[in-house]
């Protein structure tokens, strides 16, 4: 947990803005798969399903601290959101595959069409030496905090720990890319002879 050190009344008013946004919106983001199951400073629990599919599966669950925010990132815990307990790197559905669109050379695409192809680019999940599964994007506490970023501060990216922000970067490269293939395998028991 973190320590508090900034203005508690301060954060909590930040913090309260950022869950009257998402309330504004709560309708729409339902409709995505967006559930906000608890918010009450400084943390918030939101379960991520891909809505889009039919049985829709609970992708992600995420519980979020804005300890000290606006002036530290939030912190972001991928999280069983039936148990609270971390999720395991390795547990996750998938790592946030992050694509970029490339344009084809003129002479690979269709006659009169412009090709785009989306070239797999990085994973935004990352572990680091065995720890919990973090989000490697600005806005994110762990982002700024680990040695890789240290020339990336925090106060270069303010605005990017917003909730709604972070929902939607997870809901951009884990939720919506998912597709369904669903097989139904029926077993019957048998029945002994004579009965």
């Amino acid at each position: 947990m973190t320590q508090q050190v900034t203005d508690p009344v301060a954060s909590k008013a930040v913090f309260d803005r950022e869950i009257a946004e998402y309330r504004e919106n709560e309708g729409e983001y339902r409709k995505l798969g967006w559930l906000l199951l608890e918010a009450e400073y400084p943390r918030v629990l939101v379960v991520m399903a891909a809505a889009h599919l039919l049985p829709a599966p609970v992708l992600f669950g995420l519980a979020l601290d804005y300890t000290n925010y606006p002036v530290e990132p939030p912190a972001l815990r991928f999280v069983d959101p039936f148990t609270g307990e971390e999720v395991p790197f390795d547990k996750l559905p998938n790592h946030l595959l992050r694509g970029e669109k490339l344009a084809m050379p003129a002479i690979l695409a269709p006659q009169g069409m412009n090709a785009e192809a989306v070239v797999p680019r990085n994973e935004l999940v990352l572990q680091h030496h065995g720890g919990p599964a973090i989000l490697c994007h600005p806005g994110v506490r762990e982002y700024h905090e680990h040695p890789a970023h240290t020339g990336d501060a925090w106060e270069l990216h303010a605005g990017e720990g917003r909730l709604n922000r972070l929902l939607d970067i997870v809901y951009r490269f884990g939720i919506r890319p998912v597709q369904a293939q669903v097989q139904l395998t029926v077993v019957y028991p048998q029945t002994a002879p004579g009965i």
